[in-house]
């Protein structure tokens, strides 16, 4: 399939974080680091870091936009901005991270 957009960058909760929160310290911050959040995606069952058993939308929007799969998760470059930079430019970000909420009635 040909690439129809330079990069993509994804914003949003638990449906869509591809690991972000693996990333954040803390005991109460909610991970999805359990194989069974993996075991439909390629590689195996293998934790992804994503609250879902495979794909999600952003995956299938990546797809459809001619990318391999959404954009990596933001804090796994953030430590390295060279890497950070040349994934940013190359295929994008995902901002997305789990609880994320715009209220303070979400508690987030």
């Amino acid at each position: 399939m040909v690439r129809l957009v330079p990069a993509m960058y994804v914003f949003g909760d638990s449906t869509l974080d591809v690991g972000n929160n693996n990333y954040l310290p803390g005991p109460n911050v909610p991970r999805a680091n359990t194989p069974l959040n993996g075991v439909d995606f390629p590689g195996g069952a293998r934790a992804t870091g994503r609250f879902s058993n495979g794909y999600h939308v952003a995956d299938f929007i990546a797809m459809r936009l001619g990318l391999k799969e959404s954009p990596p998760a933001y804090l796994s470059l953030a430590p390295r901005p060279t890497a950070l930079l040349l994934s940013a430019l190359a295929t994008g970000v995902s901002y997305a991270s789990a609880g994320a909420g715009i209220l303070d009635s979400t508690g987030t």
